[in-house]
């Protein structure tokens, strides 16, 4: 790549990218830079805070759990993960995906304060009847805190909420297990015919 006849070389260390320009009179090279912060952009320069930076989107842990949910409906009741990571307690895929949902939720949610996590610091939304009861759908969260960040009117992903909020319903958990118990069933019956299949024959499924 060439500009004004120098040579621009890019290299990206870390969490920075470096540009260097080379002039054929000089050894040495300037450098050019921008950090890349995990959240908030430290300028202006490049779209402030709409980046798709920030821990907590919605739309990448729906994603997840919906992989959860189908991971769950091969493996079943028999394959666990450590969940919280380091606890010692161990949860199998659909209550992993179940926990991730609450955790959510919660953000949402009135805490033992009485405070809502999105609205983080901001007391008016916090403690005034008038605002308290009006939820915003913030663009992503604080991974600490779950305080709302971005843009306050992203309904499109954030009110994905709504559907989490059903999702683990008596009756949907009932038709998941039912799901996998039938798909256990299959399972069982076809390993029952490899059983007694004759050398060279075919299982018919």
């Amino acid at each position: 790549m060439r500009a004004n006849s120098s040579p621009i070389m890019a290299s990206a260390p870390s969490h920075t990218f470096t540009m260097k320009r080379l002039t054929p009179s000089r050894s040495t090279a300037t450098t050019m830079g921008f950090g890349y912060e995990p959240a908030e952009s430290a300028t202006g320069l490049f779209g402030g805070n709409s980046n798709w930076r920030g821990p907590i989107w919605f739309p990448v842990n729906v994603v997840l759990i919906r992989g959860l949910i189908l991971l769950y409906s091969y493996y079943g009741e028999s394959f666990t993960v450590e969940c919280p990571t380091g606890s010692g307690q161990h949860m199998t895929l659909l209550q992993v995906a179940e926990e991730i949902v609450r955790r959510l939720a919660s953000i949402f949610l009135r805490n033992s304060e009485g405070r809502r996590p999105l609205f983080g610091g901001v007391e008016r939304f916090q403690s005034d009847p008038h605002w308290r009861d009006h939820l915003l759908f913030y663009e992503y969260f604080h991974g600490d805190n779950g305080a709302g960040i971005g843009a306050s009117h992203q309904t499109g992903w954030t009110g994905l909420v709504a559907p989490l909020l059903r999702l683990f319903t008596p009756e949907y958990l009932e038709r998941v297990r039912s799901a996998v118990n039938a798909q256990d069933e299959m399972n069982d019956e076809m390993n029952d015919k490899k059983s007694d299949e004759k050398p060279g024959e075919k299982v018919k499924a």
